[in-house]
């Protein structure tokens, strides 16, 4: 998986025209600090707290790419 990622990554790094949002990041360092049961129902799926994290994290990508606009 970490493969992939780091495929995806440079792929959209050389690109003009393609937006990401990191999720995994702020996920990975939950699970870090022992703090991934908030984030997940089952260690797959997530939970209130984790979509509300996603939420977070999509709000402020959009703000900055507004912001850049």
């Amino acid at each position: 998986m970490a493969q992939y990622r780091n495929w995806l990554k440079d792929y959209i790094n050389k690109k003009d025209n393609i937006l990401s949002i990191d999720f995994w990041m702020p996920f990975f360092t939950a699970i870090q600090v022992n703090e991934a049961a908030k984030l997940y129902v089952d260690e797959v799926h997530p939970s209130i707290a984790g979509y509300k994290l996603m939420g977070e994290i999509a709000l402020h990508s959009l703000e900055s790419l507004i912001a850049l606009s």
